[in-house]
């Protein structure tokens, strides 16, 4: 059993600034996400790129398009066994660790830094098809569903609604 240390805690933040974000993660060697079903969650990409190595769920789509073995380790769903041997073992591995985190920061830029996500952007808007329709100068607004018939969206009611807002940032 790796030797105990009176620093080795468990801290419950709760809410925090995200300016203070990037901070937090490099004060961390592991992020641990247990989730049994997710997308590609930011907080991952985040993670990774500030060099915090995840110990994740190995869920079908996602995530294993960002982690694999070598930046990061993935364990079954709902192994609870598995995500502690995993943690244990990148805490008396401080090699594999170092290098995982590594690893981990290096394998989210080319694809998921700012400039990376502005340069895809730009692609796709330089792929798309150029509209020769001009904006209008009135374009109807509609109400939402169902609010048809409420006055607060007529354009009278839209105009108070507006002086409203105005009259508060005052």
């Amino acid at each position: 059993m790796p030797e105990r240390r009176p620093d080795q805690r468990t801290v419950f933040l709760g809410q925090i600034d995200y300016a203070n974000v990037p901070t937090l993660l490099g004060d961390n060697d592991v992020l641990l996400l247990t989730s049994s079903f997710e997308g590609l969650p930011l907080s991952l990409l985040e993670a990774m790129g500030q060099g915090v190595v995840p110990v994740v769920t190995d869920l079908e789509s996602g995530i294993r398009e960002v982690v694999n073995g070598t930046n990061g380790l993935l364990v079954p769903v709902d192994d609870i066994d598995g995500y502690a041997q995993a943690l244990i073992r990148l805490h008396n591995n401080r090699v594999e660790l170092a290098k995982k985190r590594t690893l981990a920061r290096s394998s989210v830029f080319p694809t998921y830094s700012i400039s990376a996500m502005a340069d895809q952007w730009l692609q796709l808007v330089a792929l798309s098809p150029v509209s020769s329709t001009a904006w209008p100068d009135n374009p109807p607004i509609h109400p939402p569903l169902g609010r048809e018939t409420d006055p607060s969206f007529s354009k009278a009611g839209r105009c108070v609604r507006r002086m409203g807002a105005w009259f508060r940032k005052k």
